[in-house]
């Protein structure tokens, strides 16, 4: 288990420094009648946002936690479930990992992403897709029009 945090850029500098204290350190958060326990065997992680300015300098308390900066070119590869290979070999005769990744950079629709937006959009359009595979099968003059709209989905 896991917790991701995706930051955005922001001005309260102090109130989300507060925040981190609270959440990384103690591992715990209040605020008003809400209150957040986060047991020592959940991770965090936190993408900071990629912008003109030197974000991660404003949050010193983050100096102490290790840090990893993930491009599409050394993200780890994805590891997913058989179930899930098998569908992209089903509807793309997609066969590995590695070209469920390709598949992702090529169709994700932004210049600039992260591995946890990447596996966002695989689940998003797996999910999407098994509806609309369910709901779509027929012939049109001896022609597949599933696999005409299954590329104008995948688009």
């Amino acid at each position: 288990m896991a917790i991701h945090l995706d930051l955005t850029e922001t001005k309260k500098i102090s109130i989300l420094n507060e925040f981190f204290f609270s959440f990384l350190i103690t591992k715990f958060y209040s605020n008003n009648e809400n209150i957040i326990y986060i047991p020592k065997d959940i991770h965090i992680y936190i993408e900071i946002p990629n912008c003109f300015e030197d974000y991660l300098s404003k949050f010193s308390i983050l100096g102490i936690f290790k840090k990893e900066n993930i491009t599409f070119e050394n993200m780890s590869p994805f590891n997913y479930p058989e179930e899930i290979i098998t569908l992209f070999d089903r509807m793309l005769s997609i066969k590995s990992n590695d070209v469920i990744q390709k598949f992702a950079k090529e169709h994700i629709g932004v210049k600039r992403y992260s591995y946890h937006q990447i596996n966002i959009f695989i689940k998003l359009f797996i999910s999407q897709y098994s509806k609309f595979e369910t709901k779509l099968r027929f012939l049109s003059d001896g022609q597949d029009i599933f696999k005409i709209l299954n590329k104008v989905f995948i688009k």
